[in-house]
Formats: C-alpha cells, structure tokens, sequence
C-alpha cells in the first residue's frame, strides 16, 4: 500500500506551479533534471494538515497493525528526498505526545493488546548516502546488506 504525506513547505509551496499536486488519490510531481511531470496514483494522500496521529491510525491502526497481529511481518518504510519529513514521520519530534512518530507509537499501541505467547523483533535502517545505519544503536554501526542489485528495464523512459 502506498500513502503519502505531503509536507508543506512555505506558505502555499505544494500548490505552486512548480511543486507536488494532489488531485484525490492521484500526485502529480516533477521529474529532477527533466521537463516534465510524473502522475502516480496511491491508497491515501494526507492532507498538510494532517497530525501524527492521523498518519498512525489511517497506516498502522487499520493496516499494519492487523497483519502485525496475524503473526506477519511489516515494514514501514518513509521515501522522500532531504527535509521532506521522512524522520519526524517516522521518529517523531521530541517526547510530546502528540508530536511522537509512527515508531514510538506502534511500539506502545502493541505492548498494550492483552497478547499471550507474543514475540517482537525489530530493526531501524536507514539509508543514507548508499549507506545504511542501524539506528538501534548508540554508536552508529554500517549495517551489512546481503542483496543483490535489481533493475527494472521495463521503462526505461524514468
């Protein structure tokens, strides 16, 4: 499932002639370095003003947390280039309640279901530069990816 969460950027940038349109479900953004515009349609597009919570409830809560609960694995993973908000998503800004990410959040919304028989692992990865972090732990550590390279030539026009 592909959400996105668009970050306003100064007064009315995402409604600017050069900048991300948003029509329903449909996103329109420009292409870096080309002239012209990509159009993807997703599940979800969250309006500016939309709070950590609103993210969690509408992506964990009624999606992940089911499969979570059915003994599945999950990812959440936050796409988008420097400053767009990737981490306050994610991590959240300070320890308010209200401003928590969608990590703190799953965390506690799973200690708190009556489960019995429950185990929990869980990484934090980021990718940085061609490199990825374990954010896991104090000292930051590269995390050794086992994994092939894989590209799609099926459209070779992006």
């Amino acid at each position: 499932l592909v959400y996105v969460r668009v970050r306003p950027d100064g007064a009315d940038n995402a409604k600017s002639e050069g900048g991300i349109k948003v029509d329903g479900t449909n996103v329109t953004y420009p292409v870096p370095k080309k002239d012209r515009k990509n159009t993807i349609s997703v599940e979800h597009v969250f309006e500016e003003t939309a709070s950590q919570e609103d993210v969690f409830q509408k992506v964990v809560r009624e999606q992940v947390m089911t499969y979570i609960l059915q003994g599945f694995r999950a990812c959440i993973f936050a796409f988008g280039i420097t400053g767009s908000g990737k981490s306050y998503t994610i991590l959240g800004n300070g320890e308010q309640v209200e401003s928590q990410g969608l990590l703190q959040r799953t965390i506690q919304d799973l200690f708190e279901q009556n489960l019995d028989n429950f185990s929990m692992s869980m990484q934090a990865i980021q990718l940085h530069r061609h490199r990825f972090e374990d954010l896991g732990v104090a000292q930051k550590e590269l995390v050794k990816v086992n994994s092939t390279m894989h590209v799609d030539k099926t459209d070779c026009s992006e």
